[in-house]
């Protein structure tokens, strides 16, 4: 659901966005957006409440159960828990506070704070997910942009229903929430049946993401070759050059940020480890929300920096040669995926020391 709304919330903007500037004027929609804005950061206030509290510290207890082993395994598992701690419930009020949670700030300071999500380019994954999500967000914004003036112009001109392209990236991100929800989960367990010692690497998740890659990269393609060459009916192909671009952004909410903010072995069964693995064990999971906040910082750079020049590119140069190029850099991080699948796991040993130094 997560993945769904944040894929589709921008293309159901635009495709709303339309009909809002045609009738009232191209100002009227930062307006609406701006009262709908004010009302979420209302509603973040006053309904959703603070749940990132400093535990007290507890030992770590030792289980020994036959129930949840798998059916490869012959021997005990063993399995390290940390016993839960109970915490007091905050008031409505406190829940309003800024002051209530953890206290990292306070122990770190204001400026190591802000600096913490930079450190986390430091992880190959980090930079893999980040390029997906950045050029397919970047991909769709750029879309959204040209695609309406398109419509909007000869032999098509839809004008109030110019908006109407973002018809078939709906119809995308519908396709590919349907694609992630099906393939993800059951692709990770089935690694782990696969396994004589019942676990699945993080790696696993990843070949999930390689097909809705290739359909985006090839959506770049089809979108610009059909804006470069328009018909009366070519605007089929605009609709499904952008539906294929939305397909593969909802896989990387669903693998991505998943593989980025879960970097660890995702244990059924643990039975004897080495001290590589051990260190490994939950290594990036306490970076979830700098991990996070890089890849937004960066998804929101390429998409400003793709449609500042845009509409210019495709004006002098034609539509073709803009989205081919982005293509091409989409078909490279992409491929970013088969090294990062490969060897994910010595990576992640190899900088599992410099993450528990940052943690």
């Amino acid at each position: 659901m997560y993945s769904i709304f944040l894929a589709g919330g921008s293309i159901f903007g635009g495709l709303t966005g339309g009909y809002i500037g045609y009738e009232h004027g191209w100002t009227s929609v930062f307006w609406v957006s701006t009262a709908l804005s004010g009302f979420v950061f209302l509603g973040v206030l006053f309904f959703v409440p603070e749940t990132l509290y400093d535990r007290a510290p507890a030992d770590d207890a030792s289980l020994s159960s036959e129930d949840n082993k798998d059916p490869d395994t012959k021997e005990v598992e063993t399995v390290q828990v940390q016993p839960q701690v109970a915490q007091e419930s905050f008031t409505f009020v406190q829940t309003l506070s800024i002051n209530v949670g953890r206290h990292e700030m306070a122990r770190e300071g204001l400026v190591q704070y802000f600096l913490n999500p930079w450190k986390t380019l430091a992880l190959p994954g980090t930079w893999v997910i980040m390029l997906h999500y950045a050029g397919l967000v970047g991909g769709i914004v750029t879309v959204s942009l040209i695609g309406p003036q398109l419509v909007a112009m000869p032999p098509y001109l839809w004008g109030a229903n110019a908006g109407l392209i973002n018809v078939g990236a709906i119809v995308g991100c519908l396709v590919g929430y349907v694609y992630t929800a099906i393939l993800v989960d059951r692709q990770l367990k089935n690694q782990a049946k696969k396994q004589h010692h019942g676990m699945a690497e993080a790696e696993d998740r990843l070949p999930t993401a390689f097909f809705p890659l290739v359909v985006a990269v090839a959506g770049f393609f089809v979108f610009g070759f059909c804006a470069q060459n328009p018909g009366p009916n070519r605007w089929v192909g605009l609709q499904f050059g952008y539906g294929m671009i939305a397909f593969g952004l909802t896989q990387v909410p669903s693998v991505g940020f998943n593989y980025v903010s879960r970097s660890r072995l995702a244990t059924f069964a643990v039975q004897t480890f080495t001290d590589s693995f051990s260190q490994l064990m939950d290594a990036y999971t306490h970076l979830a929300a700098d991990c996070f906040t890089m890849v937004t910082i960066l998804r929101a750079i390429i998409a400003f920096a793709w449609t500042f020049f845009v509409a210019k590119w495709v004006q002098d140069r034609g539509a073709a040669e803009a989205f081919g190029i982005f293509g091409m850099l989409m078909g490279i991080f992409g491929l970013l995926t088969v090294p990062l699948w490969m060897f994910g796991k010595r990576m992640r040993i190899a900088t599992a020391a410099r993450v528990q130094r940052q943690g």
